[in-house]
């Protein structure tokens, strides 16, 4: 039996699709859009098209998606503050079951 993925990081480009069949895939109760600027906008067509309810929804902003670099760095800056269980930033609570989906 497959375990019950509590949270997911997924990153938003291209189209929505591939995104919208992993979530319905794998219906986490947390998800953490990695966009940059312009895939922003992309959360909102999104969320309405995903057949579960989520408890909570976050994303984190890469300052330049040229550079994997700074990418990994602004990953390594905010993830940790949404997943500390222990902040009052923090509305994940404890996300064990993580799965980080790269379209």
């Amino acid at each position: 039996m497959a375990r019950k993925v509590k949270a997911m990081i997924i990153s938003v480009g291209g189209t929505e699709a591939p995104i919208v069949h992993s979530l319905n895939a794998s219906k986490p109760e947390y998800i953490c859009f990695f966009v940059s600027k312009e895939t922003k906008k992309m959360i909102d067509e999104i969320l309405p098209i995903v057949n579960f309810k989520l408890r909570h929804y976050d994303w984190i902003t890469t300052p330049n998606v040229e550079l994997l670099s700074d990418s990994y760095s602004q990953m390594v800056k905010r993830l940790p503050d949404l997943l500390d269980v222990s902040s009052k930033k923090s509305a994940w609570g404890w996300a064990r079951n993580i799965v980080f989906f790269m379209d």
